[in-house]
């Protein structure tokens, strides 16, 4: 049981190490992307092509995976619950409806 609970924490953490490596890559690769949108690499020529969205688009997009994984981080025991009970009640039915079924195929015979 201890080393069940060292192992959970351990993936904790990791977890945890994951999200906060991604703020600094999200932070620049924001910028970079805006600053390429804006013209600052190309002198203009190619990024006035790119629609206006597109930076909005990408900033927020990645924004809100980032924040996605920070609710499932805080809040990760809820959804795991839920889940892994779901999961039970499906094993569950399909087990009765195989037993079901053999004590049905095993009256007749």
């Amino acid at each position: 049981m201890k080393n069940s609970n060292y192992e959970e924490a351990l993936k904790r953490v990791k977890q945890l190490k994951d999200f906060y490596n991604h703020i600094p890559v999200y932070i620049i690769l924001s910028a970079l992307y805006v600053a390429f949108c804006l013209g600052v690499f190309d002198g203009g020529s190619f990024s006035q092509h790119i629609p206006f969205w597109s930076p909005l688009c990408m900033v927020g997009g990645y924004g809100l995976s980032l924040l996605g994984y920070y609710i499932y981080l805080k809040h990760g025991s809820i959804f795991e619950s839920y889940y892994k009970n779901w999961e039970k009640r499906k094993i569950k039915e399909y087990l009765d409806q195989e037993i079901h079924a053999e004590t049905k195929t095993s009256r007749w015979e």
